[in-house]
């Protein structure tokens, strides 16, 4: 179960779970962009936030059905108490935490975004967004400081802690 802020790199190291472990992928924001037939930016414009995220919870509830995987959360899902509490429950839950400069970067030309694209001041609504869900993200089982770090180190980090995981469970 992957959170962390937009731009942190849940979709990436999802496909990269994914290829490492064989797992299927599921990606809360796809799965809502599918099941609505619009992008979330469309869905933010056209039925608002609060309906967005009852469709983000229905997906987790759904990807939480379906057998094992990996699971990509949209930057927001960890924050509401119920998504929290299920991902927390049902699975081993990484934060991957990026510091606002590389989330910035990363987010600078970037459009998709509803929470930062109507906005004047982009930096200053994700350092705002980013402090508002910090001590929710840091709840996770582990966090992961993906600064520094390229894709294939950053998973094999993952993939350990995970394993090391089940291993302690068993």
């Amino acid at each position: 179960m992957l959170v962390g802020m937009m731009g942190c790199g849940k979709t990436v190291l999802g496909r990269w779970l994914g290829r490492r472990s064989g797992l299927p992928i599921y990606d809360l924001d796809r799965m809502v962009s599918r099941r609505e037939h619009r992008s979330i930016s469309a869905l933010f414009e056209k039925k608002g936030e609060a309906y967005f995220r009852r469709r983000e919870a229905e997906a987790l509830r759904q990807a939480l059905a379906l057998p094992p995987g990996i699971v990509s959360t949209g930057g927001g899902t960890f924050v509401f108490e119920e998504n929290r509490r299920l991902l927390l429950e049902r699975g081993f839950v990484v934060y991957l935490e990026a510091p606002l400069d590389l989330l910035e970067a990363r987010l600078r030309e970037s459009r998709g975004r509803p929470l930062l694209d109507s906005m004047v001041d982009r930096r200053q609504a994700l350092q705002e967004l980013l402090e508002k869900r910090a001590p929710f993200y840091r709840m996770a089982h582990l966090t992961v400081r993906v600064a520094g770090q390229g894709e294939e180190e950053l998973g094999e980090s993952v993939w350990r802690a995970y394993c090391e995981q089940i291993e302690g469970a068993e």
